[in-house]
């Protein structure tokens, strides 16, 4: 069944993978919201949330590079998504 597929391919998903989406969308959708209500402009918010959640994913990108000697091309691809999850989510409901 398809359903069972999905849910496979769900759970496959490393945690790390899953931190980095949540964290992204979290801060997107924070953040815009903030700005949105102060500027009272969705893409102001947008923008805003974008500049903030590229800098931190940037620094934990930067901390694991020293940390660990390596980072992840996947661990940026969890925060864009994230980032563009939490921004369509605002563009509807905000």
């Amino acid at each position: 069944m398809w359903i069972i597929k999905i849910y496979n391919w769900i759970i496959g998903i490393p945690k790390d993978k899953v931190m980095h989406f949540t964290l992204s969308f979290l801060i997107s959708l924070v953040c815009c919201s903030i700005a949105t209500k102060y500027t009272n402009n969705i893409w102001y918010g947008i923008g805003f949330s974008w500049i903030i959640t590229f800098i931190i994913g940037m620094g934990k990108e930067i901390c694991d590079e020293l940390r660990y000697h390596g980072s992840e091309a996947y661990d940026w691809l969890a925060d864009v998504i994230g980032f563009l999850v939490a921004i369509i989510y605002s563009i509807i409901f905000i």
